[in-house]
């Protein structure tokens, strides 16, 4: 069993190793202060990981380094879903889908007020075509387009995590990541659906300044943005305040203003994914360790961005 990593726009490549390493940072404090108190706060926790590698081949060890040099897309950073989940691919791994639980839907009618601040059963929306789950199961020159309308656009994504559940654990959940790749227009906001508390729950402002760039086809059909939901201060569990009855969870995209187009080029769903980079890729080709003919040996060490 190894871990998987690469682009959050293409086939994610497994990797055997000897030794996984995670640790997760809570930004404790634990100096004591005059009064001898520690400092504790619940920030949003991040990842570190570290893979040691023994008898690495040449084919495994080119391919590892050709990933972590890659710079093809303009949000830089690679997906990573570690041991055990890594084993379970069509789990973990959520592509919106034709006739199944994974949906997209757009607004039909965009509200004239801020579309986060409406329950879900209160806001209109419709699932795309057939033709248009092609546009963005394939990473390709194919996207979907809300034009500028009189209020605001939004899109919704709902994936079951039912799949994931039944072969893990509900008390599993920790990370789900979101590729989102197309970008014309700024600010785009991406938010998570509670149902419990009936409310919108927002992850992250993504912005970008300069507009001649949704002009470029090259960026605008190129631009990842990568939005990782862990749990918020304040609540129980992702599958118990996130994910409703039937194993499902929702996301919105729209856009922070109103008149405001939105384009999707590409999407996908990591359960259990991190957003990382490689902190020290010189790690795993030091040539202090010879190559001997058996192998290479190194570590690889990665940072959750």
């Amino acid at each position: 069993m190894g871990f998987l990593i690469g682009k959050g726009n293409e086939d994610l490549q497994e990797f055997e190793t000897t030794n996984q390493d995670i640790k997760f940072l809570d930004f404790k404090n634990p100096e004591r202060s005059i009064n001898k108190s520690a400092q504790s706060y619940a920030f949003r926790e991040k990842g570190e990981f570290s893979y040691e590698f023994q008898f690495m081949s040449e084919t495994y060890y080119r391919n590892l380094l050709y990933l972590c040099k890659n710079r093809s897309s303009l949000r830089e950073g690679m997906i990573l879903i570690p041991i055990p989940y890594a084993s379970q691919q069509s789990s973990c791994i959520l592509k919106p889908t034709y006739s199944t639980s994974n949906k997209f839907y757009y607004g039909s009618s965009a509200p004239a007020n801020i579309p986060w601040d409406k329950k879900l059963t209160d806001l209109a929306y419709a699932e795309i075509s057939s033709t248009q789950y092609g546009y963005i199961r394939v990473d390709d020159s194919n996207s979907i387009n809300l034009v500028p309308s009189p209020n605001y656009n939004f899109y919704l994504a709902q994936f079951s995590l039912s799949d994931f559940i039944t072969n893990f654990s509900y008390k599993d959940l920790r990370r789900l990541t979101l590729s989102y790749i197309g970008m014309n227009s700024s600010p785009m906001r991406f938010f998570i659906w509670s149902p419990t508390y009936l409310t919108w729950y927002l992850i992250d402002d993504r912005f970008y300044y300069d507009d001649s760039s949704f002009a470029d086809t090259a960026f605008y059909l190129r631009k990842q943005l990568v939005s990782s939901f862990t749990l918020p201060w304040g609540n129980t569990s992702i599958y118990s305040d996130f994910v409703d009855g039937s194993g499902n969870v929702m996301f919105m995209i729209a856009g922070g203003t109103v008149n405001q187009p939105l384009l999707l080029q590409y999407l996908r769903l990591f359960v259990n994914g991190y957003w990382v980079m490689a902190t020290d890729p010189q790690d795993f080709e030091n040539y202090s360790v010879a190559f001997t003919g058996a192998g290479r040996d190194g570590n690889l060490k990665l940072m959750e961005l």
